[in-house]
């Protein structure tokens, strides 16, 4: 286990194949090459929950890398250029007190029927430092009832829309820090943005 007060900071690593149960290339398993879908839910519970996401390459023998991969790698860097392609709303450094919410209204109501909030820390300069927070949407009806939990954010945090609420409009996010490992009261985050998923949606990416 680690010391969350320690000295060094190790960053997490998450480790994955492009053709599904094959690390070094084989022949005959091009149908075991994972669809876009399926790679960009491996990027959101590994990237989106804090970690580093290390996609393997295998050429043939012959030292080449079969079309069916190629597409494969090309459709996944399409796709994680559209999550982020539509900005929303950004806000840097925002400085939040332990216990005390902050609100963010949107500049332009949002469809939720896809989308994110994404939440990072400023590990270079301050460490991980968050150990519990809650995340909630406010829709034209109200804010939603019981908050989204986290237990870290650590250099980014991607929280999507809750499937739950499909179709909704929102007119706001806000953001709770309940808990810090440091004990401290206030902490400076690198920034929380909101991002409309919609292309990425219509592609069938997400």
């Amino acid at each position: 286990m680690g010391d969350p007060l320690g000295q060094q900071f190790c960053p997490p690593f998450c480790d994955t194949v492009i053709r599904e149960h094959y690390w070094f290339w084989k022949p005959n398993t091009t149908n075991r090459v994972k669809n876009v879908s399926t790679l960009v839910q491996e990027y959101l519970t590994s990237v989106g929950r804090g970690c580093h996401l290390i996609l393997n390459l295998n050429p043939d023998p012959y030292g080449l890398v079969e079309e069916e991969d190629i597409q494969a790698y090309k459709g996944f860097g399409e796709a994680i250029s559209l999550l982020y392609k539509d900005l929303v709303f950004k806000y840097e450094n925002p400085q939040l007190e332990v216990g005390f919410e902050m609100v963010w209204s949107l500049q332009e109501y949002l469809s939720m029927e896809k989308g994110s909030v994404v939440i990072m820390e400023d590990v270079a300069q301050f460490g991980q430092l968050v150990a519990e927070y809650e995340l909630r949407f406010k829709t034209l009806q109200g804010w939603i009832g019981y908050p989204e939990q986290g237990s870290s954010i650590g250099h980014k945090r991607i929280h999507p829309f809750p499937e739950a609420f499909s179709g909704e409009i929102i007119s706001a996010v806000s953001l709770k820090i309940t808990q810090l490992v440091t004990g401290d009261m206030s902490i400076v985050l690198r920034e929380v943005s909101v991002y409309d998923w919609s292309e990425a949606a219509e592609r069938g990416y997400v």
